[in-house]
């Protein structure tokens, strides 16, 4: 795990959001809205590559986002 998402999900922690990232027993349809939120946090904090990234193949999916990355 490197130093940047250690930082960032200790932020997610803050915002009450860290589990939707993280969780193994996750459910997408009662989660959908604060995974969202969750993607909505994490993208302000990317460099432009790193967004192009996402952008293009986890548009709103905070989970699928930290996966990419």
């Amino acid at each position: 795990m490197s130093k940047w998402e250690v930082k960032f999900l200790g932020y997610m922690r803050l915002q009450t959001l860290k589990d939707v990232l993280v969780s193994e027993s996750w459910d997408e349809e009662a989660n959908a809205s604060k995974n969202k939120e969750a993607f909505a946090e994490l993208i302000q904090f990317l460099d432009e590559k790193s967004l192009v990234l996402v952008m293009k193949d986890a548009i709103d999916d905070g989970r699928k986002v930290l996966q990419i990355l």
